[in-house]
């Protein structure tokens, strides 16, 4: 197991595409900071602060994941036969599946960390901030840590085990949009779905909201939410890859 991730780690650090997805991770941050930062003191720009900026980093799951999504489809590529040439050295299925999803997210949240910091520290420097809204930015990107993961192994199920992998992304990058008209369409009919108040969309807007009034505490939700996502994702998506003809 750990000679197959490390033989992971090592192919996907030869891929340039990989450092491309995490050049744009870092640089789309800091360039919406850097614009906000130009025009902070235009008059009448009521964008140019702290609270905006972090709100921006809390509101972007779907973005955040779409990353996560990128990095663990290099790791699914099956260009040259290679699953069915890793099957017959002798790796089980399980190993495979187990270890490419460990190394994407690993390499996924080492990016998340690094983009986080970055912004989070040129914020502080070049914006005017407080202890407060340091502390609620600090305590929401925790609660929205889960469910980011969550839809990472979910998208990882389905890569791995889609027929077409290309079509399989662009069907999960379309997915916010499909919540988003569900959303709507529920309210519209006035359905009251005490489930649907679980849902990650859901739960994304309020963690969102909470900031923003700035009454942001610690909610335990998010992760039952996103811990029944992964495990369901991972072990549906697992059986489903122990008998996928390859």
């Amino acid at each position: 197991m750990i000679n197959y991730m490390r033989s992971e780690k090592f192919l996907l650090l030869r891929r340039v595409s990989f450092y491309i997805i995490a050049l744009v991770a870092v640089l789309i941050p800091l360039l919406y900071l850097m614009i906000l930062n130009q025009f902070k003191n235009v008059e009448g720009f009521p964008y140019g602060n702290a609270r905006h900026i972090y709100g921006f980093i809390i509101y972007s799951p779907y973005l955040e994941s779409f990353i996560g999504l990128l990095i663990v489809a290099l790791l699914t590529e099956n260009k040259n036969n290679y699953l069915k040439n890793t099957i017959s050295f002798g790796t089980k299925r399980n190993s495979i599946y187990f270890g490419k999803l460990a190394i994407g997210l690993i390499f996924f949240v080492a990016l998340c960390l690094v983009s986080i910091f970055c912004v989070t520290t040129l914020t502080q420097v070049t914006l005017p901030t407080s202890d407060t809204l340091f502390r609620n930015y600090l305590i929401s990107i925790i609660n929205v840590f889960p469910l980011v993961l969550s839809m990472v192994v979910f998208g990882y199920a389905l890569l791995i085990n889609a027929g077409n992998p290309t079509l399989a992304l662009i069907l999960i990058g379309f997915l916010p949009s499909i919540i988003k008209i569900a959303n709507k369409f529920i309210s519209a009919l006035d359905i009251n779905l005490l489930t649907f108040s679980y849902f990650p969309s859901t739960l994304y807007a309020e963690n969102f909201a909470r900031f923003y009034d700035g009454s942001s505490y610690l909610m335990i939700v998010p992760w039952i939410v996103g811990i029944i996502i992964s495990v369901v994702s991972y072990l549906v998506g697992m059986r489903s890859f122990n008998k996928k003809d390859i």
